[in-house]
């Protein structure tokens, strides 16, 4: 009989230990779902294109940093990563005019030279939020500026 006894209480030890321990790992796992999962986007580009826009008014000086001919329209892309869900995108310039919203917007330079700082926020639903900013030098459209524009 006490070998009943000792085998019965081992495995009522082994079962309650099996239910308390897959317990704790799905409540781990809740857990770290809820909360190190969720990270705050990353932008990991910020570009101006003139693809949909029938010009060449448009050089890269530095990362970052673009030469853009007064008056003209540009594209500004920003591709984000570790994005979950949906996001939210504020876009904001010194200058100029921004039309559209989501991650592609058209940027109108103003007619008047200078440097305009183009800035776009992230959010997810969250709260947690990315920043980064463009300039842009805005001259006049010439080909001695632009090389290779008529």
């Amino acid at each position: 009989m006490s070998s009943r006894l000792t085998g019965f209480i081992r495995n009522t030890v082994q079962d309650r230990f099996k239910r308390y321990l897959i317990i704790s790992l799905i409540i781990l796992g809740v857990v770290l779902v809820l909360t190190g999962q969720h990270r705050p986007p990353v932008i990991q580009a910020l570009e101006l294109t003139t693809d949909r826009h029938e010009h060449c008014y448009l050089i890269q000086d530095r990362a970052l940093e673009y030469r853009v001919g007064r008056e003209q329209l540009y594209d500004i892309v920003c591709t984000v990563s570790n994005a979950g869900g949906t996001l939210i995108y504020e876009w904001k310039c010194d200058d100029g005019d921004i039309e559209g919203e989501g991650p592609v917007v058209t940027w109108t330079a103003p007619d008047s030279s200078g440097h305009v700082r183009v800035k776009v926020t992230v959010r997810d639903r969250a709260g947690k939020e990315a920043s980064e900013s463009v300039m842009l030098i805005v001259v006049s459209c010439s080909p001695c500026t632009f090389r290779g524009c008529p």
